[in-house]
């Protein structure tokens, strides 16, 4: 049975589980509701004797307080137990995950985002305020995020659609693409393939071991440029003349360096 709280105003959600699918949807509501089932045992009250479900005030910050903790989080290297869990909240809510390997998806609009999972995949819609995200191999997905942006992977792959803030990426093996920024952009990797799809100022700073970087600048930005690759091919498609402008003065600065990997820079659609 699903407990509801009374939230008028965003809350801040405090979650902890071991493994399974945490769904958090924030919509028009007044209300918060919260639904846990464990889908790794049969017996319906294994989730009350396993999972400590609070409603309080904050005691760090003003504001109301959404606690969902496994009660034995020491064992979450043994045997762990598997819960699927649902929660409804209004808009702006601030989101604090951990998990070992659980599955995270927020749709809707978030204040903060914080999330740390060994191997479950994360998504969000749209987040205002700061998201920080930490994987060793899930994938990390944000379709839009207006604020600063701080995701690291080790073998899965990042998505970013839209970023109104500085994004900053370390990956492994795992691709990196940007569908649009902003702003400025930091992004490592060893093996994996670097992507920024429209950029509109800001530094872009790219580096790769074996995979290839390609950055897209908008029409009518001032680009300044130092591209290296050891043993892979460079090339730029943008038009130019004389020395450009220097670092600093341009809209865009691009800094990319690979050794085996190719770096292209090339010219992105217009902005609608």
């Amino acid at each position: 049975m699903p407990d509801t709280y009374p939230t008028p105003e965003p809350i801040q959600l405090y979650v902890r589980l071991p493994k399974g699918h945490i769904e958090v949807v924030a919509t028009d509501t007044q209300e918060t509701t919260v639904d846990v089932q464990r889908t790794d045992v049969r017996s319906a009250s294994a989730v009350a004797d396993d999972v400590r479900i609070e409603f309080r005030e904050s005691r760090r910050t003003s504001g109301q307080l959404l606690v969902v903790v496994d009660k034995n989080r020491h064992s979450w290297f043994g045997k762990q137990a598997t819960y699927e869990v649902r929660i409804e909240t209004p808009h702006g809510a601030d989101i604090d995950v951990v998990t070992a390997s659980a599955d995270v998806m927020g749709t809707g609009r978030f204040d903060s985002v914080n999330v740390r999972t060994a191997s479950g995949d994360v998504s969000f819609e749209n987040v205002t305020d700061r998201i920080t995200i930490k994987s060793a191999s899930g994938d990390l997905r944000v379709h839009e995020s207006q604020g600063p942006v701080d995701l690291a992977t080790t073998s899965g792959d990042i998505h970013v659609g839209t970023a109104g803030g500085r994004v900053s990426a370390a990956l492994v093996s795992g691709d990196f693409k940007i569908d649009t920024a902003a702003d400025g952009i930091k992004a490592r990797s060893v093996s994996g393939d670097l992507s920024i799809q429209a950029v509109d100022k800001g530094t872009v700073d790219l580096s790769s071991v074996s995979g290839d970087a390609v950055v897209a600048v908008r029409p009518g930005k001032r680009v300044w440029m130092d591209l290296m690759s050891s043993s892979g091919d460079t090339f730029c498609e943008l038009d130019g003349s004389g020395d450009g402008p220097a670092a600093g003065a341009a809209d865009v600065d691009i800094r990319v360096k690979t050794v085996s990997g190719d770096v292209r820079v090339v010219r992105a659609a217009a902005a609608v």
